[in-house]
């Protein structure tokens, strides 16, 4: 694996004193999804209804008209971006006892607990430096972070869609259904 990433461009959020009174950062990704607007929300509904067989735009519709449900459906999405980022962290930098905290007024940061101290990032304590190796996973993992991040729209969509739309577009149809073998039985 390449090295892809200098230890100068990884994010730091937080962090505290040491036993030695030495302010230390916490490493984190930034998890915020400030660049997903309604625009992008709708054009994204519109490709789930077609790969769910469906009318993008009645579904697109839908997502647009129903605040709530599709609030409840983005939440289910980001808590599920928050658990596949823990679980990606624990393959990948799992062997350092990493532990991945969501942290931030709006839960907008991924720190991580567990690893040397990023004093010792600079090369002057040989002893807790980060090596290459330590720079490639962090690297692979926060780009499997951001993977997991821009996904998280289709994700809504595709939870909306499948766990509210679907229901009641079924239920219509079950109505449709039953007024027509009730017509039916009248003649």
């Amino acid at each position: 694996m390449a090295r892809n990433k200098l230890i100068s461009d990884i994010e730091t959020h937080d962090g505290g004193y040491d036993v030695n009174g030495v302010y230390q950062p916490t490493p984190a990704v930034n998890i915020k999804l400030y660049h997903v607007t309604l625009d992008t929300i709708v054009q994204e509904a519109r490709k789930v209804a077609v790969d769910m067989g469906g009318d993008p735009d009645d579904f697109a519709t839908y997502v647009e008209e129903d605040e709530v449900r599709f609030q409840d459906a983005w939440d289910m999405a980001c808590e599920d971006g928050v658990e596949d980022a823990r679980n990606e962290a624990a393959e990948i930098l799992g062997h350092l006892g990493a532990k991945v905290w969501q942290t931030g007024r709006s839960g907008g940061w991924l720190e991580v607990t567990g690893l040397p101290a990023m004093r010792a990032w600079d090369g002057e304590h040989d002893d807790l430096a980060w090596d290459d190796s330590l720079v490639e996973s962090w690297a692979e993992w926060s780009t499997v972070v951001t993977s997991i991040c821009d996904y998280v729209p289709r994700l809504a969509c595709e939870l909306l869609y499948l766990n509210a739309y679907q229901i009641q577009l079924d239920q219509e149809q079950d109505e449709r259904d039953a007024e027509a073998e009730l017509q039916e039985a009248k003649y």
